[in-house]
C-alpha cells in the first residue's frame, strides 16, 4: 500500500470511528415494548453502520459536509486529482470531465459518417432558410480548454486517436461543398496564447474576456466581409480598460469543495 493509500484509509477510518461514536450517543431505541428483551453489544454495534449510512442518505445536508470534507482533504493533502467529474490538472487548473468531454479531447470515440451527413444536412437547410429571408448564419464553434491548452492536463490524458470530430466535420462541409460559413475558432487561438495572459479560466469550462475578445474579432471580420455587411462596426483593445479580480469558477462549485480556490481573471 502506497504512504497516499494507507494515510487516505487512515483518515477515513479514524472519520469512521469518531461517527459511530457520535451515532451512539443518539441511537434510537430498539425497543419496541417494555417486554421486549434488549439487544446485545455485538447486534448493537453491528447496526451502527446501517444507521450511519441511513442518517447521512437522509439528511441532504449532512450528506453534502462529509462529500465536500472528503473532497477538501484529498485536494489539500493527498494531491488527489480525478474527482466525480472534475479533474485536476498543472498549476491550479481544473478540467470538465462529464458528459464525455475529455473522450472528446481525446478523440476516443470518432464521429460516424451518419452524424456528419445529419448535421451537413440541418446546417444547410436552416443556412438556406435564413438566406432566404435575407439574414446571415455564422456557426461559430468554441474550441475546449483541453485543446487550447493540453499542456497543463495531467498525465494519463494524452489523445488515444488521431480522429478529431471537428477536423472531421469541416472536411465533411467542404468535400461536399456546404455553404454555411463555420468559424474553427482553434488556429486564432493557438496563435493567440503564445503572446497574450491566458484565454481560458483556470478553475471554469469557459474562455475569460481575452479569450472571447479575440472570438468577437474573428466574428466582426467574417460579418464585414459577407455581402451587405461592410460597414459594421467592431470595438477594439483600446474601447475597453482591464482590470483583474479574484474569481472562482464553476469546477469548484462541481468538484464540490469548501476550499476557497481562486484565480485573478480580467474584468
Amino acid at each position: 500500500m502506497t504512504e497516499k493509500s494507507w494515510l487516505n484509509s487512515l483518515i477515513y477510518g479514524l472519520v469512521v470511528f469518531l461517527l459511530s461514536v457520535l451515532f451512539m450517543v443518539n441511537l434510537p431505541s430498539l425497543k419496541t415494548t417494555q417486554q421486549t428483551h434488549q439487544l446485545d453489544n455485538w447486534q448493537l454495534i453491528r447496526g451502527i453502520p446501517n444507521y450511519f449510512n441511513t442518517a447521512v442518505d437522509s439528511n441532504s445536508k449532512l450528506r453534502d459536509f462529509f462529500i465536500r470534507a472528503k473532497h477538501d482533504f484529498q485536494y489539500q493533502y493527498l494531491g488527489e486529482k480525478r474527482f466525480p467529474i472534475v479533474l485536476r490538472g498543472k498549476d491550479g487548473w481544473l478540467y470538465y470531465t462529464g458528459e464525455r468531454n475529455m473522450d472528446d479531447y481525446q478523440n476516443a470515440f470518432p464521429i460516424s459518417d451518419d452524424e456528419l451527413m445529419q448535421i451537413y444536412v440541418n446546417l444547410e437547410g436552416l443556412n438556406r432558410r435564413l438566406a432566404a429571408r435575407g439574414k446571415l448564419l455564422l456557426v461559430v464553434i468554441a474550441p475546449s480548454r483541453e485543446t487550447i491548452y493540453p499542456e497543463w492536463l495531467p498525465s494519463g490524458t494524452e489523445k488515444v486517436g488521431d480522429n478529431d470530430r471537428l477536423d472531421a466535420l469541416m472536411t465533411y462541409m467542404e468535400q461536399y461543398g456546404g455553404k454555411t460559413r463555420i468559424l474553427d475558432m482553434r488556429e486564432v487561438l493557438w496563435e493567440a496564447k503564445k503572446d497574450h495572459p491566458l484565454l481560458y479560466f483556470k478553475t471554469d469550462t469557459h474562455w475569460n474576456q481575452y479569450g472571447a475578445f479575440f472570438a468577437y474579432q474573428e466574428i466582426c471580420k467574417a460579418i464585414q466581409t459577407s455581402p451587405g455587411y461592410e460597414d459594421f462596426v467592431c470595438k477594439g483593445w483600446d474601447d475597453y480598460t482591464i482590470e483583474y479580480i479574484p474569481y472562482s469558477g464553476d469546477m469548484v462549485k462541481l468538484m464540490p469543495t469548501n476550499l476557497t480556490i481562486e484565480e485573478m481573471v480580467p474584468n
